[in-house]
C-alpha cells in the first residue's frame, strides 16, 4: 500500500511538470510586436512563458527611446515578416522588409539586431549595430541571404528578430517573427515572374515618366521565364497593343535553356515616339502563359518660376535686414544689402523693388524699372543716403517689397536704427 501511494505521487508530480513545459508558448519576460486597431503596439510574455499578455496599444512600440515601425516589402506596416523563396528563381539575397527606427532624443543611440535562435541567414543592412543619430530616422532592411545557409536542406525558416538597446541581451529587447517558406518550382511547368525596376516581384507595372527629367530609355521592369523541362523552350514577351515605345531585350523570340531561366528586360524608349506621348495602358504577355498589366503615365515637369533672395552687405542670404547708422561716423551713403532675382524661364520678366513706406532716404542701384533676362539674374543693391534727409533722422522700420512678373509681392523686414556719435 505504501509503495503504491509513493509511486502515484511521484508520477503525478512528473505529469504536472511535463504539462507546464508543453504549455510554454514564449520566452518568459520577452516582448513582441502586435497589431492594434489602426496601428501597432507591444505585448509581453508572462513570467511562466505560458501566454502573451494583451497588446498594449497606448504608445508606439519602442527600444531605448527609439520608436519602431516594421514594414513589409510593399511598404505596409506589419507586426511580423513573412515571404516565400522559390529555389533557383528568387534572388539569393532576398528582401523581406524594413525596420524604421526614429530617435526623438538629443543623443545618438546604437541599436542591435539578433535572431533569437542564432539563425545566421537572416541579416540586416546596414549590419548590426546600427547608429541612429539624434532626431534621425534610419531604415534598416531585413534580408535573407542564402549564402549563409551552408548545406542545410530547408523547407522553412521560422525565427524571431530581436531589436536591442544599449546593454540589452536576447530576451530583453523587442522581437518580431520572421518566416520564410522555401518552394521548388512546379515540376515540368514553366514559371513566369514579373519584377519592377528595383527587382521586387510584382503582378503588374505602374510607372511614371517625367518628360525631360527621366532618361529617354527608362527601365520599367523585367519578366523572368523559368524552364524546368529537359528541352530548351522558345518563348515571346509581347505588348498587347503593339506599342513600339515599349521595348524588350533580348528581342523576340527568346530561347530559355533546359533546366534554366531567362530574364527579359522591359524598357520605355522615347526615341521611338512619333507623336507627343500618350499614357500607356496595356498588357504584357510572357511565354504564352501569363499576362501582366502595364501602365506608363507621362508627367510634364513643373514650369520653373523666378525666385527672390535677400542678401546682407556681406552677400549672405538672410530673411530680414537690421542695421545701425551713427551720424557723423557711418558713411553718409551706407550700403544695407541687396535683392537678387533669378529667372530660370525662357522669357525676360519685369520686376519692381521698393519700400512699403516710400522713404526717400532708401536708394537703389541700379534705379528702376527692372527687367530680368531669360535664364539670367539681376541684383539690385539698396542703401541709406543721409543727403536726402529733410529733417532729423528717425529710426526706419519698413518693408522691402519685391514683385516679379505680376506674381504676388514678396516682403522682407528692413530696419535702420540711428544712434548718437560716441
Amino acid at each position: 500500500m505504501f509503495v503504491a501511494w509513493v509511486l502515484a505521487a511521484f508520477l503525478g508530480g512528473c505529469s504536472t511538470e511535463i504539462i507546464q513545459t508543453l504549455d510554454k508558448v514564449c520566452a518568459a519576460g520577452s516582448t513582441q510586436l502586435c497589431a492594434c486597431a489602426g496601428g501597432f503596439g507591444a505585448q509581453a510574455c508572462d513570467l511562466n512563458g505560458n501566454s502573451w499578455a494583451t497588446c498594449d496599444c497606448s504608445a508606439p512600440p519602442s527600444v531605448a527611446g527609439s520608436t519602431i515601425v516594421l514594414k513589409d516589402v510593399n511598404g505596409t506596416s506589419v507586426p511580423a515578416l513573412a515571404n516565400r523563396h522559390v529555389r533557383g528563381l528568387t534572388p539569393c539575397e532576398q528582401a523581406l522588409g524594413t525596420v524604421e527606427l526614429t530617435n526623438p532624443t538629443d543623443a545618438a543611440i546604437a541599436i542591435q539586431f539578433a535572431t533569437t535562435d542564432g539563425e545566421q541567414a537572416i541579416v540586416t543592412d546596414p549590419p548590426s549595430p546600427v547608429a541612429v543619430g539624434a532626431g534621425e530616422t534610419v531604415a534598416v532592411e531585413v534580408k535573407f541571404d542564402c549564402s549563409r545557409l551552408g548545406d542545410r536542406p530547408l523547407t522553412q525558416i521560422s525565427t524571431s528578430l530581436e531589436i536591442l538597446g544599449p546593454g540589452e541581451s536576447i530576451g530583453q529587447g523587442l522581437r518580431f517573427p520572421v518566416d520564410l517558406v522555401f518552394d521548388d518550382p512546379p515540376a515540368a511547368q514553366v514559371m513566369v515572374i514579373m519584377a519592377d525596376a528595383a527587382g521586387a516581384s510584382v503582378d503588374g507595372l505602374d510607372v511614371t515618366h517625367v518628360v525631360g527629367e527621366n532618361d529617354c530609355v527608362q527601365p520599367l521592369g523585367s519578366v523572368t521565364i523559368a524552364n524546368p523541362g529537359t528541352e530548351a523552350l522558345s518563348a515571346e514577351v509581347t505588348v498587347q497593343n503593339g506599342d513600339p515605345t515599349i521595348v524588350t531585350a533580348p528581342e523576340n523570340p527568346v530561347s530559355v535553356p533546359a533546366g534554366g531561366s531567362l530574364k527579359v528586360n522591359v524598357t520605355f524608349d522615347c526615341s521611338r515616339l512619333t507623336a507627343p506621348p500618350v499614357d500607356v495602358a496595356t498588357k504584357l504577355a510572357g511565354a504564352e502563359t501569363r499576362e501582366f498589366d502595364l501602365a506608363l503615365t507621362f508627367v510634364m515637369p513643373e514650369a520653373p518660376e523666378p525666385s527672390v533672395e535677400l542678401l546682407d552687405v556681406s552677400g549672405a542670404a538672410v530673411s530680414a535686414i537690421a542695421e545701425t547708422h551713427i551720424p557723423g561716423t557711418t558713411d553718409c551713403e551706407q550700403p544695407l544689402g541687396s535683392v537678387r532675382i533669378d529667372n530660370p524661364t525662357d522669357a525676360a520678366v519685369s520686376a519692381t523693388v521698393s519700400t512699403a513706406s516710400s522713404d526717400p532716404t532708401i536708394v537703389f542701384a541700379p534705379e528702376p524699372p527692372y527687367s530680368v533676362p531669360a535664364g539670367g539674374d539681376l541684383t539690385v543693391a539698396f542703401g541709406f543716403d543721409c543727403s536726402k534727409l529733410t529733417a532729423e533722422p528717425v529710426d526706419i522700420a519698413t518693408k522691402r517689397v519685391v514683385e516679379v512678373g505680376g506674381a504676388s509681392p514678396i516682403e522682407f523686414d528692413l530696419g535702420l536704427m540711428f544712434v548718437g556719435a560716441p
